[in-house]
């Protein structure tokens, strides 16, 4: 079985649950019910952040979690240069 690059947090069943009923089964982010919810951890420190959806998942993720870059976006879809 091919390693992951990211391993998945270690995160107990019942540990699992006690998130998803914190979050009233909706994704950390967006708020979808919808949708599969996948466990999210920072790999700086290891520790489990929450539940969220693929999409807000990979988002986050191309966004390297930096507060500085998703400012950036917020501004530029606030006030976009060719407005």
């Amino acid at each position: 079985m091919p390693r992951r690059k990211y391993p998945r947090p270690l995160i107990t069943t019942e540990e699992r649950q006690a998130l998803f009923e914190l979050e009233d089964g909706k994704c950390a982010v967006c708020g979808r019910d919808d949708v599969e919810l996948f466990t999210n951890h920072s790999y700086r420190t290891g520790r489990t952040r929450g539940l969220r959806c693929r999409t807000c998942n990979t988002a986050l993720g191309m966004f390297s979690d930096s507060l500085k870059l998703l400012r950036a976006a917020l501004q530029y879809l606030t006030k976009p240069p060719a407005q």
